[in-house]
């Protein structure tokens, strides 16, 4: 009998003992929240920006031609030609209802917008090319002001090239690459 006293004993306390170290409540509990500052802010648009970009196309101001795609995703599928095509016939209308209504047309520098239920087409203009930059959503000032760096940075390197283009491509086959680490498209495969 007193064995098995000590025994009960010691089991109620065992059970009190681990009662009071378990919490009570199932309830989960919610983690404390933390403000972002500025620049955290700023790099989750850009990596929202970065995975949300499908294809980067680069198309030779004068003549239309796309020069050179980088693709993510499902972003292979898209037909240059058929959207460069489609680029030439806005940037046409943009000029001629800009000239009729006595307004003056962005050059250089700037970009245009174009969205369509579940893409947007964001517009670069430089000195010799258009970037086309389709993605599922805006794109943030951030990686805007990257691509404008990215574009003048690979019409300094290839001048020569596109002011004497004569409709030879090779010349353009580092786009991809240059894209892929000017603007980080790598975030994309993580």
């Amino acid at each position: 009998i007193i064995i098995i006293s000590i025994i009960a004993v010691a089991v109620i306390a065992l059970a009190g003992i681990l009662m009071k170290v378990r919490p009570r409540s199932n309830k989960r509990t919610i983690p404390e929240m933390h403000e972002l500052d500025e620049e955290q802010l700023t790099k989750a648009q850009y990596f929202k920006d970065a995975t949300s970009i499908l294809t980067v196309l680069a198309m030779h101001n004068e003549s239309g031609l796309c020069l050179s795609k980088f693709a993510i995703h499902n972003g292979n599928g898209l037909d240059e030609h058929l959207f460069t095509g489609f680029i030439s016939a806005i940037g046409s209308f943009k000029n001629e209802l800009a000239k009729q209504m006595g307004l003056r047309v962005g050059g250089e520098g700037r970009d245009n917008i174009i969205q369509y239920n579940e893409f947007t087409i964001t517009l670069m203009d430089g000195e010799y090319l258009r970037l086309g930059l389709v993605s599922h959503a805006s794109l943030g000032e951030m990686i805007k002001k990257q691509c404008g760096k990215v574009l003048r940075e690979y019409e300094v390197k290839h001048a020569n090239d596109l002011n004497k283009f004569d409709g030879e491509l090779q010349n353009f086959k580092d786009f991809s690459e240059i894209i892929e680490k000017g603007l980080e498209m790598g975030l994309n495969k993580r």
